[in-house]
C-alpha cells in the first residue's frame, strides 16, 4: 500500500482514501441540489396558491373594475376616432 505524504497533499495531490470518496460526495451534493430544485418548486406552487386564495377574495371587485376601465378606455377611444373622421370631413361614421 502506497503512503501519501503530508507535503504531497500540500502540493496539491489527492490521497487514494479522498479520491476514493470524491465520487460518492458529488452524487450527494448532487441530490441535495435536485432536493433544493424540487423545494424551490414547492415553495413556488405553494405561494402562488396563497395568493389566489388571497385574490380570490377580491376577484369580483378586481374584474369589475377593470370592466369598467375598458368600457371608460372605449369610449376614450371611440370619442377620438369619431373627432378624427370628422376632421378629416368623413361624417357618417360613428364608433359609439
Amino acid at each position: 500500500m502506497r503512503t501519501t505524504s503530508v507535503t504531497a497533499l500540500e502540493d496539491g495531490r489527492r490521497s487514494p482514501q479522498e479520491l476514493r470518496r470524491r465520487p460518492r460526495t458529488l452524487r450527494n451534493d448532487a441530490r441535495w441540489q435536485d432536493a433544493q430544485l424540487v423545494g424551490r418548486a414547492i415553495a413556488h406552487a405553494a405561494i402562488a396558491l396563497a395568493i389566489l386564495a388571497v385574490s380570490s377574495a377580491y376577484l369580483p371587485a378586481v374584474a369589475g373594475a377593470v370592466h369598467d376601465v375598458a368600457a371608460s378606455a372605449r369610449e376614450v377611444l371611440a370619442t377620438f376616432l369619431s373627432g378624427l373622421f370628422q376632421t378629416f370631413g368623413w361624417s357618417g361614421v360613428r364608433f359609439t
